[in-house]
């Protein structure tokens, strides 16, 4: 199954659960990948999808830090943002 399938039977199971985060986090990458798609007018296949989530967790893995060093006021916002980067890396081949 591709990529993009795989993303899209989680949002269904996240919509059935009423599960917020993931919700967020998969709706925010199908947006990115829609982007991308228009852009450049390719196909969307494993490359775009594995490229698009790459890239937003390295932008998000920098935001987190950015948060974190606000203190207390950010932490919410750190928390969120954590929660997506781990969820999403899951879909990313493993690290060497």
């Amino acid at each position: 199954m591709a990529l993009a399938d795989d993303l899209s039977v989680a949002l269904k199971e996240a919509m059935k659960a009423k599960d917020k985060p993931k919700l967020d986090a998969i709706r925010q990458i199908q947006t990115e990948i829609a982007k991308k798609k228009s852009e450049k007018g390719e196909e969307v296949n494993d490359e775009l999808v594995l490229g698009v989530i790459s890239s937003y967790v390295k932008k998000m893995a920098k935001a987190v830090e950015e948060y974190q060093s606000l203190g207390d006021k950010g932490v919410e916002m750190a928390n969120k943002i954590q929660f997506e980067i781990d969820f999403l890396s899951t879909y990313l081949p493993e690290q060497l």
